[in-house]
């Protein structure tokens, strides 16, 4: 019997149920989701071994294999795959693969020359020792936060003092927030120059990636121009060139063994730079978005490849087709009351339009990812012809815009 950790997207219940897969949920007890399906459950206390094992007192059904779908449940995962002996990521693997300071010393650890020179910053004086031995710009970010949140890029000292004082304020809310059960981090790094990809694959129970030799483009807000730092596109298939998509392939599978991952979907965010691909971070999950846009894309399924995984089967990620997709997140320039999305009507018209979700309602306070905001609405266009879905992403780029008004005072 599958159990998973914590809670899952709606669609893999379904998944699970339409594959006829008997599966459980070990519920987080701190933050127990408010519709659970219907399957066996146990709440569980993530907070550290003890409590966990605790919590599994008298506990006597079947666990034959664990998976997770979210960065927060990776750690307990590696605890209860090790408890109940099945296969799955080692705990110190997992804190390597949500915490990018124990990442970086990794990388650097295996082979150089794949991350980029960092340091953790606790204070100005660890910044400005930083910034002896390197220039301009630099980027600051958090270790243990996805999605963008709280990352910024400075290109003077002033900028970097600005935003540093920003990210000391904002850190703790910002972990609690988003129920990271971790003291908060900042580290410094240097500035990649080159184009942002993504690679999806798995480890296998003896740490050999499977990796997906499909990779995904990135486009950030500063490669369109605004003074934020969130991905603007994901797209399917790649544009790249077959040298350098080789190239990505093999700096991302010394990534997965540096960290000593194993038994665990990988999703691996590269910068594709004049000297080579360097890493930027690797999670110990399914990336966002990435099992809709493989499935449309290349009919490649993450979801059966996960629980496969898990049960250390024989992985399927053969492409059966080629389509090409990509997924929008769009944000207002700064912050304010959200009124609407201009141009949606015309958005909706679009030859490759696919769907598109509005995450917040008239009213509510909206901002920049690098003010801890997520995205205010999610588009996806899918077609046959890549031109045309240049053409509409074009539009999208121009035309749809989050609208905001004055906070009220």
């Amino acid at each position: 019997m599958l159990w998973i950790v914590g809670k899952a997207h709606s669609s893999f219940y379904e998944y699970l149920r339409q594959n006829d897969e008997a599966f459980g949920i070990f519920l987080d007890a701190q933050r127990p989701t408010k519709k659970a399906p219907q399957a066996p459950t146990r709440l569980v206390d993530f907070t550290d071994e003890t409590t966990i094992q605790s919590s599994l007192k008298n506990f006597t059904q079947p666990v034959e294999a664990i998976v997770w779908t979210y960065e927060n449940y990776v750690w307990p995962a590696a605890q209860l795959s090790r408890y109940f002996s099945v296969p799955g990521i080692t705990p110190d693997a997992a804190l390597s693969s949500t915490d990018k300071v124990l990442m970086r010393q990794k990388f650097l650890a295996y082979d150089p020359s794949i991350t980029p020179e960092f340091k953790q910053v606790d204070n100005w004086q660890d910044i400005l020792d930083f910034m002896q031995a390197h220039s301009f710009p630099v980027i600051l970010k958090p270790a243990n936060l996805v999605k963008s949140l709280l990352v910024s890029k400075s290109d003077s000292i002033e900028q970097l003092q600005a935003n540093f004082q920003h990210a000391k304020s904002s850190v703790k809310q910002l972990y609690s927030k988003f129920h990271v059960p971790r003291e908060p981090k900042l580290l410094i790094e240097e500035c990649l120059v080159g184009s942002l990809h993504t690679v999806a694959g798995f480890a296998d129970s003896q740490g050999r990636p499977q990796l997906i030799p499909k990779i995904v483009d990135l486009v950030t807000a500063q490669d369109i121009g605004r003074n934020d730092n969130y991905l603007f596109t994901r797209s399917l298939p790649s544009r790249l060139k077959a040298s350098d998509q080789k190239a990505i392939l093999t700096v991302a599978a010394k990534g997965g063994k540096a960290l000593g991952l194993t038994s665990t979907p990988l999703h691996i965010e590269l910068f594709l730079t004049p000297s080579g691909p360097k890493i930027i971070e690797i999670g110990a999950r399914i990336g966002g978005y990435r099992t809709h846009m493989y499935e449309v894309a290349h009919g490649i399924n993450l979801e059966q490849a996960m629980i496969d995984t898990a049960y250390n089967r024989k992985l399927n990620l053969a492409a059966t087709h080629q389509n090409n997709c990509s997924v929008i997140e769009l944000f207002p320039e700064s912050e304010g009351v959200f009124q609407q999305i201009s141009n949606l009507a015309a958005l909706q018209q679009l030859p490759s339009f696919n769907y598109i979700k509005v995450r917040v309602k008239p009213g509510r306070l909206v901002g920049p990812a690098s003010s801890g905001y997520k995205a205010a609405a999610i588009a996806m266009l899918i077609h046959t012809d890549p031109r045309q879905l240049q053409k509409d992403l074009t539009f999208v780029q121009t035309h749809a815009k989050v609208l905001t008004g004055a906070r009220p005072a």
